[in-house]
């Protein structure tokens, strides 16, 4: 079977838009497109990001923002925590990196990948507990690699690593 770049573009349309807008986000610091802290303000925040990049801000402490457009496109699904621990959850929200496992949470329009500790598995269901997360604070549940790699685009060591 032949295969067609027309055929291929119209089936894999989404996931190709998804995954330029995250390699941008990659080459961006590369640039030097993001604006550097004013030496006046020695909050330990990390340099804004301009209005029309998927990342508009990124802290130490809360973790990074997305436009709403960006998180239109990646097509991101969340969690809203109820009540008190332990949370379940999907198992595809689960990020694992190493030894450690995690969860992107969203909190006053922030995201921030946060430890969990994984204390009961299903097929499609872990249940977690972890100290970082509170009521009503939002689990990201879909497309969680594509928010990872918005993530790691916005880490110093990524940035110094690519500038120059």
């Amino acid at each position: 079977m032949r295969w067609k770049a027309g055929f291929l573009i119209k089936k894999y349309k989404r996931t190709i838009l998804i995954w330029a807008v995250l390699g941008s986000l990659a080459v961006l610091p590369t640039y030097g497109l993001c604006r550097e802290p004013d030496e006046d303000n020695e909050k330990e925040e990390r340099p804004a990001y301009a209005k029309e990049t998927a990342v508009i801000a990124v802290s130490h402490e809360n973790g990074f923002q997305l436009s709403e457009k960006a998180k239109m496109t990646l097509g991101l699904g969340f969690l809203k925590l109820d009540g008190s621990p332990p949370w379940k959850i999907p198992a595809e929200s689960l990020v694992v990196l190493q030894d450690h496992a995690g969860v992107y949470r969203l909190r006053d329009g922030w995201f921030k990948l946060v430890q969990v500790d994984v204390i009961g598995r299903s097929a499609s269901e872990l249940t977690i507990q972890c100290p970082d997360l509170k009521s009503p604070d939002a689990i990201v549940t879909q497309h969680v690699a594509h928010l990872r790699v918005a993530d790691i685009g916005t880490s110093e060591e990524f940035q110094q690593e690519h500038v120059d």
